[in-house]
């Protein structure tokens, strides 16, 4: 399946508009860049990931260190200073969302991350659909906040990410909104 998806995306024009209910379908290994305009989001890139930077491997060894019960459920967004990473996240392209999406080894088991840096003066909100092993199901994602590289970390193997409801919203005053 996943050599049709990268078959199917390589025929995909360089900027080809995606209607959000459809969802965007991401698995591990893939990058995939965004443009949003509204309710009109287009793909302007996909394809397979590069190779981990410094900066994702140490946020992988961090969020993999952090110990979940297996009921947790939503938990809230884990912010770390400034200044506390080895190295810098990417710099924001600006009117791009980049998405990168691994599964690396944790602890006791592989767990997944999606890297993602909004280029944007907005927050970028999204939704998604996971799809593991024992099924397909919703999971709660945070903003994006502009300018900024996010991680959302899940502590266990997800096959595929489908993105939808994608949007730009007004970044407002307090903690990072997670739903």
């Amino acid at each position: 399946m996943t050599l049709l998806l990268l078959a199917v995306a390589a025929t995909l024009p360089s900027a080809a508009p995606v209607k959000n209910s459809a969802g965007i379908p991401i698995q591990p290994g893939q990058a995939i860049t965004l443009q949003v305009n509204g309710n009109d989001t287009r793909i302007i890139a996909i394809g397979a990931a590069p190779p981990m930077t410094p900066y994702e491997a140490e946020s992988a060894r961090r969020m993999g260190a952090i110990e979940l019960p297996a009921d947790a459920g939503p938990q809230p967004a884990v912010s770390f200073p400034k200044g506390t990473f080895a190295t810098d996240p990417p710099k924001p392209v600006p009117g791009q969302v980049r998405l990168t999406f691994r599964r690396v080894s944790g602890q006791s088991e592989d767990h997944s991350i999606l890297f993602i840096t909004n280029g944007y003066d907005q927050s970028f909100r999204y939704r998604a659909m996971m799809h593991t092993k024992n099924g397909t199901k919703p999971t709660d994602v945070c903003e994006v906040m502009p300018r900024l590289t996010m991680n959302e970390h899940w502590p266990y193997a997800i096959d595929q990410l489908d993105l939808s409801d994608i949007r730009l919203e007004p970044r407002t005053e307090g903690d990072v909104r997670c739903e």
